[in-house]
């Protein structure tokens, strides 16, 4: 069945979907309609890979008592973080923030739990962080440190973690690193089958060139949704923000040079040999 690319109204489809719109500095993948399919996706790595985050911070500061999340998104490791028990008794104080308003007010409607330790949600662009609370525990999680517009701007929100950092604090931060695509880009699909059965394909086309403005590369994403419900398929282009290409060895460098030491480093930290999870520690 050929699909078409068209609005969600009249198409038997909108329920499931809310007609998209254009987000200025937000990536529609994380606003309205998608909400509900990003975390469908990706619910099994949230529990996976906060077990490993779990053992460094017992293992490098178990005594943390507060933590500031950025680019949380839905919330999903914010609960986690709030929810989880040291080997000392106590749990973290989360403050969790994002740009997307989309996003937190999700994550304030859906997060219930812990029941006597919820996080705390907040509309915050994270290269606008000028924290005037200490943090035991900061952490920026699964791609959003690529969101920076050019590593001038990463580095002052470096520099600006490190400051909002108690001594001894952490900070946790990963993304992939893929090779630069070939001229023509690349493609790829994945499908997910949503809970009422309903099928998505994501059908993206990478392309790796130089931003216009700051001549950084950056990695920049089309894509579409092939939506198939009730034996109705219809097509819906999404709007995808650039990620600013960051190379292992540039983001080791912004680490140390903020300030803070490098003390651990994870390659294949989501099952791939492209990703990366970065263990700053302040002095």
């Amino acid at each position: 069945m050929r699909s078409k690319i068209c609005k969600p109204e009249g198409t038997g489809l909108e329920n499931l979907l809310i007609t998209t719109r254009p987000v200025a500095l937000v990536d529609q993948l994380y606003t309205k309609q998608w909400i509900e399919f990003y975390r469908h996706k990706y619910r099994r790595e949230y529990s996976e890979t906060f077990a490993r985050i779990a053992k460094l911070m017992e293992e490098y500061n178990p005594n943390a008592k507060d933590m500031l999340e950025l680019a949380c998104g839905l919330g999903d490791y914010s609960k986690l973080f709030a929810g989880y028990k040291f080997n000392a008794g106590q749990r973290l104080r989360v403050t969790a923030t994002d740009l997307s308003s989309d996003s937190i007010a999700w994550a304030k409607k859906n997060v219930n739990e812990p029941e006597d330790n919820l996080p705390e949600f907040r509309v915050l662009d994270m290269s606008q962080l000028n924290e005037l609370q200490r943090y035991d525990i900061v952490a920026c999680l699964f791609e959003s440190w690529r969101y920076h517009r050019d590593h001038n701007a990463a580095r002052k929100a470096m520099k600006a973690v490190a400051d909002s950092l108690k001594p001894r604090g952490l900070f946790f931060v990963d993304f992939n690193y893929f090779p630069p695509t070939p001229p023509e880009g690349s493609l790829r699909s994945e499908e997910t089958v949503m809970p009422d059965g309903s099928e998505i394909v994501q059908n993206m086309h990478y392309t790796t060139r130089r931003d216009e403005g700051s001549g950084e590369e950056k990695d920049y994403r089309e894509e579409s949704m092939t939506v198939t419900k009730d034996g109705r398929v219809a097509t819906f282009p999404i709007q995808r923000e650039p990620l600013l290409r960051i190379s292992p060895q540039q983001m080791q460098s912004m680490i140390q040079e903020a300030g803070l030491h490098m003390v651990r480093k994870i390659d294949g930290f989501r099952g791939t040999p492209q990703s990366t999870l970065y263990v700053g520690q302040k002095p």
